[in-house]
């Protein structure tokens, strides 16, 4: 559950609105709600592929693809003052990866580990 926390997801779904609002003003509205949508979507697939994986191979990787796509938010905001367009597109795939996986793994399998 510790691991779950340090994870940063709160830090992105509650300021996910303002982070996109650096990239991409005209979606600050929109993007809370896409994101919160991919844990959703992520949850439902963990359902489908958790047995064939197994949870503690699945919370491995999904530690690791946590941490690339937390690593290319972070630069994206290091090159957004220099390479706009790449830093946007690094920000918005970070930021898809990371809520993508998040479901995939910490919001659905830790649950399991806690009973």
């Amino acid at each position: 559950m510790i691991l779950r926390q340090f994870s940063g997801i709160d830090v992105v779904v509650t300021y996910g609105g303002s982070i996109i609002k650096e990239v991409i003003p005209s979606m600050r509205a929109i993007v809370p709600i896409l994101l919160n949508f991919l844990i959703f979507l992520g949850a439902v697939i963990s359902i489908f592929i958790l047995h064939r994986v197994g949870k503690k191979t699945l919370l491995q990787v999904g530690t690791l693809i946590l941490a690339i796509s937390l690593l290319f938010i972070s630069i994206g905001f290091f090159i957004l003052s220099s390479v706009y367009t790449a830093a946007t597109v690094l920000i918005i795939f970070g930021l898809i990866i990371f809520n993508l996986t998040f479901g995939l793994t910490f919001g659905a399998i830790i649950w399991s580990y806690v009973s």
